[in-house]
């Protein structure tokens, strides 16, 4: 069966998106894609199918010029920043695109184990598989720094249907059959301090006195007293693809950009464009409202260089507005603020990924090329989303997430998200 690009970020779209207000930017290289949602009470729109053409150009490209002429025709004359018309199928660069194989996990042990709700569970079929008596360790993944990780306190057995601990954890499963399964998974276990965060919030109320605020729900900017307001009725989630122009983004990921622009209503900002020089131009701005050289010194070897926690980062906004926050980043060697900045002392939001690839990086090479066990590892990365979207389902959420592993370095790689086996 042929898949959309991403369809599990369509699928995303679809299923969990329904009865909430969204802004969800796509940040693809120097471009931003923004797609806006007020209360969706016409849910045929989400419903509708899109059936992808066996050809590549699924797009008109003569509707992007018609769209940009009369664009031109509304600009004055004195304007003198004039955005090229570009064609992102030009011969020239065609003939270094070419088809790449959708990644293929098929050759490795289904995974014996899945989560849901917070919760562990023992998949039937390993079951069914391998004998009905199967018993798991769970080893919890505990964060140090942004550098450094170890193993919790272990769970041995931890059973079917019982609460996870930690977001992140390896696993040691054996049947009595004697086959064995070992994997290290992302997960969203309930944090009970979260949720009263957020319901505190909801009621107009102050975090209780007894409680310890925490570093999230202040600002280091605030020129005036810490107070409370009612969530906006908006969700947001900003995801980004490393070092993909938006002229790549068409040709790789058509189908993607067809079901945004021509199913979500998606508005392109093509003027759009990075602030300097590396991934941290490009997103400080955006999760700051500052350039590198406006914001503390935080480059590592520099003289009074800090970590980056004092930067006024949105989250700290959105947590003061009852939200819950989420930053993800799948490639720690490289990290956007951790490569030649210091990174972050606390952890910065809610949840936060790069906990788990800390751990998970380093046993990738046990496992099939782009697979994390039977699952591609950008699949697993965008249904720690999911996940969470279905966690906080009731609650205002901003979530972030940069895939880099496909993207970065490599011109054709991230057509492997257009489908999989």
């Amino acid at each position: 069966m042929r898949l959309l690009a991403f369809p599990y970020l369509r699928s995303f779209c679809r299923h969990h998106l329904r009865k909430s207000a969204l802004v969800l930017g796509l940040v693809i290289g120097p471009s931003l894609l923004v797609l806006q949602y007020g209360f969706l009470h016409d849910k045929g729109m989400l419903n509708n199918t899109v059936t992808p053409s066996p050809e590549f150009r699924v797009l008109n490209y003569s509707w992007f010029r018609e769209r940009r002429r009369a664009m031109d025709d509304e600009v004055s004359s004195d304007v003198k920043c004039v955005l090229p018309d570009l064609n992102p199928f030009n011969l020239e660069v065609m003939r270094h695109y070419q088809k790449m194989p959708p990644v293929d996990c098929s050759g490795a042990m289904r995974d014996w184990v899945y989560t849901a709700n917070g919760k562990f569970h023992i998949s039937s079929a390993a079951r069914e598989q391998y004998g009905p008596d199967i018993t798991c360790k769970y080893i919890p993944i505990v964060r140090v720094s942004d550098y450094d990780v170890i193993d919790g306190s272990p769970i041995n057995p931890m059973v079917d249907g019982a609460n996870l601990t930690s977001d992140f954890f390896k696993v040691e499963c054996a049947s009595s059959s004697g086959k064995r399964y070992n994997n290290i998974h992302l997960a969203v276990a309930r944090n009970k301090d979260i949720f009263h965060r957020l319901e505190s919030y909801r009621q107009g109320r102050k975090p209780s006195a007894n409680r310890t605020v925490d570093a999230r729900e202040t600002r280091s900017d605030s020129t005036g007293p810490q107070h409370t307001s009612k969530p906006l009725n908006m969700n947001v989630f900003i995801m980004g693809l490393d070092s993909m122009s938006r002229m790549s983004y068409m040709r790789n990921l058509p189908q993607v950009r067809h079901y945004f622009v021509n199913k979500m209503g998606a508005i392109e900002l093509e003027g759009y464009n990075i602030v300097g020089d590396g991934t941290p131009a490009a997103l400080l701005p955006i999760l700051t409202g500052h350039t590198e050289i406006e914001l503390p010194e935080a480059r590592r070897g520099h003289e009074g260089a800090q970590p980056v926690d004092g930067h006024p980062w949105l989250y700290k906004d959105y947590v003061r507005h009852g939200y819950v926050t989420v930053h993800g980043e799948d490639s720690p060697g490289s990290g956007t603020f951790q490569y030649r900045m210091l990174g972050f002392k606390e952890q910065p939001t809610d949840h936060y990924m790069r906990t788990f690839y800390l751990a998970a990086t380093p046993l990738f090479k046990d496992h099939l090329p782009l697979c994390l066990g039977s699952n591609p590892r950008h699949v697993s990365f965008m249904n720690w989303y999911r996940e969470l979207f279905s966690m906080y389902r009731d609650y205002p959420k901003i979530f972030f997430g940069f895939h880099a592993e496909l993207s970065h370095g490599h011109f054709n790689a991230p057509q492997v998200g257009l489908s999989q086996r």
